[in-house]
């Protein structure tokens, strides 16, 4: 029986012996099973950004800042998204989604004024901007982008450091 590429390269038998089969069947199992060389991602990554098989982000987002903002009379929360690698071919839909969130006196997070959305799939980074009326409390910015990509769904989410905010921040 011939073997050919990789198979017949490590298995030829000028390399005998059992350490170089054994090398050999190990290498063979990874390539040939689909496992991730050299940290290629191979298809949508659902904790993080969506990449490529070239590891290049297909959709990414984040905050201007990394807490809000105290601009009086409001406080604001400004976060961007971009998904500048997307393949004519991706069929993908974005909706992008920043708020503001102030922790309550039970310790929950209570969605607060306006937020900032968008379906529009942002070929370059877009920036948003979410605002609220200025109190006192502890703050936080809320991103989440969630949508379909080539029929599979993704979601990621994230949130800023927290911002004391003090009843003379709002004057």
């Amino acid at each position: 029986m011939k073997l050919s590429g990789l198979e017949g390269l490590l298995t030829h038998r000028f390399l005998g012996g059992t350490m170089w089969s054994l090398f050999a069947s190990i290498m063979i199992a990874l390539l040939g099973f689909g496992a991730p060389v050299d940290g290629n991602a191979e298809s949508v990554s659902l904790g993080g950004a969506l990449v490529t098989a070239a590891s290049r982000p297909l959709c990414d987002h984040g905050f201007t800042f990394s807490k809000p903002t105290v601009l009086m009379p409001d406080i604001q929360g400004y976060g961007w998204a971009e998904c500048p690698a997307v393949p004519a071919d991706a069929g993908l839909t974005h909706n992008y989604y920043l708020s503001l969130q102030r922790r309550d006196t039970s310790g929950k997070w209570q969605w607060m004024g306006a937020p900032a959305r968008s379906t529009i799939v942002p070929t370059v980074r877009q920036t948003y901007t979410a605002t609220a009326p200025c109190t006192a409390g502890v703050w936080r910015i809320f991103s989440d982008a969630r949508g379909m990509i080539q029929g599979r769904p993704y979601e990621f989410s994230q949130v800023s450091d927290e911002k004391t905010v003090f009843p003379s921040d709002c004057g």
